[in-house]
């Protein structure tokens, strides 16, 4: 089985319709070495139930690259800066990948010392 390996890297996702502000907060955690890399995804439709009615709008995806011991820093940080309501924050685990690109996630986040 391919996948059987299972690592402690995940991705996290969240959704802002703010670009500037999604910049922002992925550089916010880049600076503080919570996460390795920010993809931001522009111009995704979103459709979802709001204050008891379907909405629809226009919205940032982003994709950051971590691992589980950053997670409830990211949150943290994201709760208290996004201008959300109730922001979308969700946990994908990296089950495995490319071992140089996960030594890179390593490298360029805060370790253990810090």
């Amino acid at each position: 089985m391919p996948y059987a390996h299972l690592t402690d890297y995940i991705q996290i996702v969240f959704t802002i319709d703010d670009t500037e502000k999604a910049k922002d907060l992925v550089r916010g955690l880049l600076e503080l070495k919570l996460v390795a890399c920010g993809t931001i995804i522009p111009n995704c439709a979103s459709i979802y139930w709001w204050e008891g009615k379907v909405t629809e709008g226009r919205e940032n995806c982003v994709v950051m690259k971590t691992n589980e011991k950053h997670y409830l820093s990211v949150e943290k940080y994201l709760k208290a800066n996004h201008p959300y309501t109730t922001p979308e924050i969700l946990v994908l685990p990296i089950v495995d990948g490319n071992r140089d690109y996960l030594m890179w996630i390593d490298e360029s986040l805060k370790g253990e010392e810090d």
